[in-house]
């Protein structure tokens, strides 16, 4: 963007809003995901679906990640199988966490 165009407004997230963090194969699953919940009436935000055209990517993900009070993590069976301590993501699933 060139300094005499017009900046676009930045939209607040509503902070009850889940980041959806998730591996890209998964991306057709998370999305079909994302689009149920928010269907639901869930609040979440996932590049895909809340990134804009002409935005850029990382400062948009920047400004959610900082904005959503919740995250979403959508770890696969590969992923789980492959990390070192995975029974503490399997614990994370079944326990609510708490700050």
């Amino acid at each position: 963007m060139s300094p005499s165009a017009p900046r676009r407004p930045v939209l607040a997230i509503d902070p009850s809003t889940a980041f959806v963090s998730y591996s890209r194969e998964d991306w057709e699953f998370v999305l079909r995901l994302a689009k149920d919940l928010k269907t639901k009436g869930a609040k979440v935000w996932m590049d895909k679906l809340d990134i804009r055209a002409g935005q850029r990517w990382e400062p948009e993900v920047e400004t959610a990640l900082n904005g959503c009070s919740r995250m979403l993590v959508i770890i696969d069976d590969r992923l789980a199988h492959g990390m070192r301590h995975a029974h503490l993501v399997k614990h994370l699933w079944v326990e609510p966490c708490t700050t």
